[in-house]
């Protein structure tokens, strides 16, 4: 059975203190002793960076490798997936990256003759999530997201671009005109926006949100989620059975209903927070799945939470199965409404 988004995001690990003891007796021998480079796509002192040297001693003391963690910033995070795929077979480069920039775009280098477009995810392998978890609308007390005679809001947002799978997309498979002022700088000013009556909501991840909310000045509209958030489960979402998509479409014409079902599942597929690990596909199997052993063992460990929490960084660790199950679930979203989002993301340029 296929798992939502919404289900992968309860698949929590248990916490459990790492040791040689929870790796298989073939992968120990294959990574103790070896040296792993942790790649990171910016300059030291972000959150990729963070979670790297977080996470670093713990996937050590899972493998008896040594780790070392390299910035290797510039072309938009294409220098350090390079050096990712062209490492050697006998080199062990993992990559820390936002999924969603690997399952949107195209991989210009490979031949499409076929006529299949194919994403730069191909040609990496799933290692598992550090943090994963939905966008979400917050907005003044009382705003009913469910309410039809809501037909247009205004979000506060950072940029245009950063604007589209949290605001543009859902809100269009809502049925409701989006209209976006930019410019704000950070979250707070975005949400100061919403309390002075700028703007109807602004988006951010849940975690956030949260914080935001809980003085009573802003709710939570909304989470960018295929279904109820464990945890959450009285905060509406975008997609799926229950939603607010499936309600505000209930009505419409068949064909129309479920291109907008399948927009707002699209939006709530490969949008949110997704940062985890990624190795080269072109390493072999045995060691991939060694690697995607090690990885689960190293990001549930506590102290790894504890390490990047305490730097203010959130954890919620998905294992490397689950990883794979939601690429492929995302993916395949993305090819069926793809050129509508491309055709967005173009209006907005």
């Amino acid at each position: 059975m296929t798992k939502s988004i919404s289900a992968l995001l309860s698949c929590t690990f248990l916490l459990a203190t790492p040791a040689f003891a929870d790796m298989s007796e073939a992968c120990l021998a294959d990574l103790s002793g070896e040296r792993v480079t942790f790649v990171v796509p910016n300059a030291p002192g972000g959150g990729y960076d963070t979670y790297a040297r977080a996470l670093a001693p713990e996937f050590e003391a899972a493998t008896g490798s040594t780790v070392r963690v390299v910035n290797n910033s510039g072309g938009g995070g294409l220098v350090a997936r390079s050096l990712v795929l062209n490492s050697s077979s006998d080199d062990v480069f993992l990559l820390i990256e936002n999924y969603l920039d690997l399952i949107i775009n195209i991989d210009t280098g490979v031949d499409s003759s076929d006529g299949v477009p194919h994403f730069q995810m191909e040609r990496f392998r799933p290692l598992g999530l550090v943090n994963f978890g939905p966008d979400a609308w917050l907005g003044v007390p009382g705003t009913d997201i469910f309410d039809p005679s809501i037909t247009t809001m205004v979000s506060s947002q950072g940029g245009i671009d950063g604007s589209l799978l949290a605001f543009v997309a859902p809100a269009i498979a809502l049925g409701i005109e989006p209209e976006v002022i930019a410019g704000y700088d950070g979250t707070s000013e975005m949400a100061s926006a919403v309390l002075r009556g700028e703007t109807d909501l602004t988006t951010m991840s849940l975690t956030s949100a949260l914080k935001k909310a809980s003085g009573g000045d802003l709710q939570i509209l909304m989470t960018i989620s295929d279904g109820p958030v464990a945890g959450h489960e009285d905060i509406p979402y975008l997609a799926g059975e229950g939603s607010v998509s499936w309600a505000r479409t209930e009505g419409l014409d068949p064909a129309e209903r479920d291109r907008l079902r399948g927009f707002a599942v699209m939006a709530a597929t490969i949008g949110g927070e997704v940062r985890g690990f990624l190795a080269g596909a072109h390493l072999s199997e045995a060691r991939l799945g060694c690697l995607s052993e090690a990885m689960d063992v190293a990001i549930a460990s506590p102290v790894f939470a504890e390490t990047a929490m305490a730097q203010g960084r959130p954890v919620n660790g998905v294992s490397a199965a689950d990883t794979v199950a939601l690429v492929e679930r995302a993916t395949a979203a993305f090819l069926t409404y793809g050129d509508e989002y491309n055709s967005l993301l173009e209006a907005v340029q």
